[in-house]
């Protein structure tokens, strides 16, 4: 009989077993080591040799105590299979083994053990520390105590701890400026830069991989880092090096943090160290790989981070980086072959730099053969590329004045698309494109080009009903003028301004953390410049259609556009009230007044943005009272008016003075537009229609206050055969 509760107890794995979990855990931590360079951090595992038995994760009370117990004996082997277990059990901790850190017990064990004198515990316990700074930033604050211990082994003769402890060091300045701070503080900085001139491969990487976390903005030494000789470290060393991709993409990390923060002074001390040609020639044979090995290799993204930096500098620091052989070649290639789409992204933001400069320079990259691939971008990928495609192909149509050179019909049907994106940037860049083919094509070309486009121009009328942006509203209604033949107009309203891409994109960048340059924005000599005129007529409603705040096009006798029109109207009527009101002494009514006309545009805005839209950025944008206020203030406006009121036991007929009667018909049409949103009530917030409900009680109470003030007597109901009410007694 088989024993109880053996389903209790774990079998012996067989050796079928033990491969399928190792595959599992491996695939476990590649996917930590990638989330690691999204947060700039590294974790350190065990060697394939160190882990070929089954590891167990789980961290139960009873491994606190051995842990804490072994930590604690005076034997150095217990004290070692503690380290090691403890280590083991970080490289993916459990909710119970961060508990044991965040408690401080652990931490505080650990920085005991580096206090000591024996460096393999050390070691171990570095390893420890540097994985609890590879996660979280809870987990890895709690390491900060041990910041003087780090900071004293970086001048170690123990070449392993130097190493681990620049490691822990680098995890935990990615955690922010503040932190990075307390290192300064602690003095990390000086042996740091000068590790940095090491010998030694292995920690020459880590030390730069330290120093370019170190080197993030905002800093207040980072000026530092230039007076203690650091860009001329990185450039000996990169000459030192140059054959190990390796050192080289540790050193170029360096660099991209270096030239992301500088002055224009530093960017120049950056390019006259010889650096940048060595980061080029290395990028430029790791391009010329197969996909595969140079993404493995990892060096494009921080060589093409560190020329973009400086390609968005001064116009004169652009024209060094064109002028260095290879440079135009290195940036086409990377876009062309699209192997990795972080390298393509970088690529396209270091390109909008170099046609933002000058026309030799774009006529550099269009003989470069580029236009192809921004074109192929352009149709083919997601809209994060296309955007940062269509800024290299709207400069060079404006900078490089190469309008005509481009396959303007292949790309018209794709900027029409900008046009209809709910993304403003795209919206603009769109219209800016058309603007270009209308006044730059010979003759009517460009209209012809947009006519071919199904749909093309309905979009622009869809965006003149829709866009809050004066600029473009001017521009689109000039398009749709020359689109339809009138000559009369003024020239477009958009500026032709070179487009060059900004930190913005930094703060989606695939790996490590963003760069914090602030990029020149270059311009042309001569920029036209158009007055924004905005017309009354579009011609968008001629075929009996308009559109909704959301883009989408009904026809005039929807549901929506009735309720519209019955709350325009009210508005209107309101409006009528006010200006006999203004003449009586009830005129301090008006403010409210004009109050509510405000609101009922906000009522319209709710109205014309359907609950089951796609665009759920424009109905947050137009939620109308989400926590009652202003239906809570028609009702103490109402009490307020009704003290004082007479008692009323029939019913009051519409009159009371021209004012009074005018606020009693704003009363009818606000009735009616109430009815006009009940077969909506499941398109529009409820507060729109509490608020309209209220809003009729409001102008009858207004209508009578108004009456009262003037001391006009109102008239009341009778009834046909000479009945007086009792309220008339």
């Amino acid at each position: 009989m088989p024993p109880r509760f053996k389903e209790l107890y774990k079998p012996n794995p067989t050796g079928k077993d033990v491969r399928q979990r190792r595959l599992l855990r491996e695939a476990q931590l590649r996917r930590l080591q990638r989330e690691q360079l999204f947060m700039g951090k590294r974790l350190r595992f065990r060697t394939p040799q160190e882990s070929e038995t089954e590891s167990e994760f789980e961290f139960t009370p009873s491994d606190t105590t051995n842990i804490i117990r072994g930590l604690k004996s005076a034997k150095h082997e217990e004290r070692m299979e503690a380290l090691k277990n403890l280590s083991a059990k970080l490289e993916q901790p459990s909710e119970n083994l961060r508990g044991f850190v965040l408690d401080g017990a652990c931490i505080e064990l650990l920085v005991g053990v580096l206090a000591g004198t024996d460096s393999e515990e050390k070691l171990q316990s570095l390893w420890c520390l540097t994985n609890i700074t590879g996660f979280e930033g809870r987990l890895a604050e709690q390491v900060l105590p041990a910041t003087p211990y780090l900071v004293s082994l970086l001048d170690s003769h123990d070449m392993e701890l130097k190493d681990q402890a620049a490691w822990t060091l680098g995890n935990l300045a990615s955690e922010g400026p503040d932190i990075r701070e307390h290192l300064y503080a602690n003095g990390v900085l000086k042996p740091l830069v000068e590790l940095a001139g090491t010998e030694d491969r292995t920690l020459l990487q880590t030390a730069c991989f330290a120093l370019s976390n170190m080197a993030r903005k905002p800093s207040t030494y980072f000026d530092q880092m230039f007076e203690m000789g650091l860009p001329q470290a990185i450039a000996k060393q990169i000459q030192r090096f140059r054959g190990d991709v390796d050192c080289v993409r540790e050193l170029a990390w360096v660099c991209a943090y270096l030239a992301a923060a500088s002055s224009e002074q530093q960017v120049d001390v950056i390019l006259e160290t010889g650096a940048v040609d060595v980061i080029l020639e290395s990028a430029l044979m790791a391009a010329d790989q197969d996909g595969s090995a140079a993404q493995t290799s990892g060096l494009l993204i921080p060589a093409i981070r560190t020329l973009g930096n400086i390609a968005a500098g001064t116009d004169s620091q652009t024209r060094t980086l064109v002028s260095k052989p290879g440079f135009i070649r290195l940036v086409v290639r990377c876009i062309e072959s699209s192997s990795s789409r972080a390298v393509e992204k970088e690529s396209l933001w270091v390109l909008s730099s170099i046609t933002a400069c000058c026309k030799t320079d774009v006529d550099a990259v269009v003989n470069a053969g580029v236009v192809p691939d921004l074109v192929r971008i352009i149709e083919k990928q997601n809209f994060d590329l296309k955007k940062e495609a269509a800024y290299s192909l709207l400069n060079i149509a404006i900078v490089g004045q190469r309008i005509g050179d481009l396959p303007n019909e292949q790309l018209v049907k794709e900027f029409v698309e900008f046009v209809r994106s709910a993304d403003e940037e795209l919206v603009r860049m769109g219209v800016q494109f058309l603007s270009l083919l209308f006044e730059q094509l010979p003759g009517e070309l460009g209209v012809e080009m947009l006519r071919k486009v199904e749909g093309g121009v309905d979009a622009l009328e869809t965006l003149i009903a829709v866009t809050e942006d004066d600029d473009i509203r001017a521009t689109v209604s000039a398009l749709i003028d020359q689109y339809y033949g009138d000559s009369r107009l003024p020239s477009l309203a958009l500026r032709a301004t070179t487009l060059s891409r900004t930190d913005s994109f930094h703060s989606t960048s695939l790996l490590r953390s963003d760069p914090t340059k602030t990029p020149v924005i270059k311009t042309p000599d001569e920029v036209k410049s158009y007055p924004a005129t905005i017309k009354v007529y579009t011609r968008t409603g001629d075929k009996g259609t308009s559109s909704l705040f959301t883009g989408e096009r009904r026809t005039k006798d929807d549901a929506v556009f009735e309720s519209l029109g019955t709350t325009d109207e009210l508005s209107s009527t309101i409006g009528l009230a006010i200006a006999f009101i203004e003449e009586t002494p009830a005129k301090q009514l008006v403010a409210q007044l004009e109050t509510i006309q405000c609101l009922l545009q906000d009522v319209g805005s709710n109205v014309a943005t359907p609950l089951n839209s796609k665009s759920q950025i424009k109905i947050k944008r137009t939620r109308f009272d989400p926590d009652g206020y202003h239906c809570k203030q028609l009702e103490e406006w109402i009490d307020e008016m009704s003290v004082g009121l007479p008692v009323h036991r029939s019913f009051i007929l519409p009159s009371g003075g021209r004012a009074a009667a005018a606020l009693h018909v704003a009363r009818t049409v606000c009735r009616r537009a109430e009815r006009t949103l009940v077969p909506l009530k499941d398109d529009i917030d409820k507060e729109t229609m509490m608020f309209v409900n209220r809003l009729s009680d409001y102008l009858f109470v207004a209508a009578r206050w108004v009456a009262m003030k003037q001391g006009v007597t109102e008239k009341i109901y009778v009834h046909q055969q000479g009945r007086v009410t009792e309220f008339d007694k």
